[in-house]
């Protein structure tokens, strides 16, 4: 390599080249094009940052699914069975309680009294569930390992939920940006309803409710008329 030097209007630029394109230069007599040309191109090249691909993030590491975490898991299935909105509610105080950030004042007396509630096999099952992670430790891959079942199984259980509640996927599109869910919590089917309760519950005209909206609750089970 060789390091040739070229005077522009303004400075004095140089750059290095191979052996070759220095021996053909010199024998140039106007090279100021190809030199010009050569140049912005070898100054683009040192002026580009050099990019360093950054080193994946290391595997979380996966804890197998043992005999005592698919005891916990049965009891479990079996108390959601057995005792649906006041388990899911009562899990919901221990996940925040054990795991979450909320951190508020009676968080944990809220807790003690919901699970009264619930007959003490339920308390010994949240017990047995931390006792997967030694006493005073940072929860361990087995302990995160079933929290991020149960956290996954709640969000399917939650999805189901909705659906069976408003008869369908909640995020369906009715119409203009309306989903299934945003219309359906707002009526009941033992109520009986106008047009207008529907328009003004929405936010929408009378006439848009009247040809958008009213058919699809009907459709639905809600009385209007």
């Amino acid at each position: 390599m060789r390091r040739l030097w070229f005077r522009s209007t303004k400075r004095v630029i140089s750059i290095s080249v191979s052996d070759d394109i220095a021996d053909f230069l010199s024998k140039q007599q106007n090279t100021s094009a190809f030199v010009s040309d050569l140049v912005r191109k070898a100054m683009v090249a040192e002026e580009k940052p050099v990019e360093h691909a950054e080193a994946p993030e290391p595997a979380k590491p996966q804890a197998e699914w043992t005999k005592e975490m698919e005891r916990l898991w049965q009891k479990r299935r079996y108390f959601v069975a057995r005792y649906t909105d006041k388990f899911s509610e009562l899990e919901d105080r221990w996940l925040d309680l054990h795991f979450g950030d909320s951190g508020y004042a009676g968080e944990e007396e809220e807790w003690e009294k919901a699970l009264a509630e619930l007959p003490p096999e339920v308390k010994e099952y949240f017990n047995e569930v931390l006792g997967l992670s030694p006493a005073g430790e940072l929860p361990n891959a087995v302990l995160c390992s079933y929290i991020s079942r149960v956290e996954k199984e709640r969000e399917v259980e939650q999805k189901e939920s909705l659906v069976d509640k408003y008869g369908g996927n909640p995020d369906e599109v009715i119409w203009h940006g309306l989903t299934r869910g945003d219309i359906m919590r707002l009526f009941q089917s033992d109520k009986h309803y106008t047009v207008q309760d529907v328009a003004s519950e929405l936010g929408i005209s009378y006439d848009q409710a009247y040809k958008h909206i009213v058919p699809w609750l009907k459709a639905q089970g809600i009385r209007i008329g």
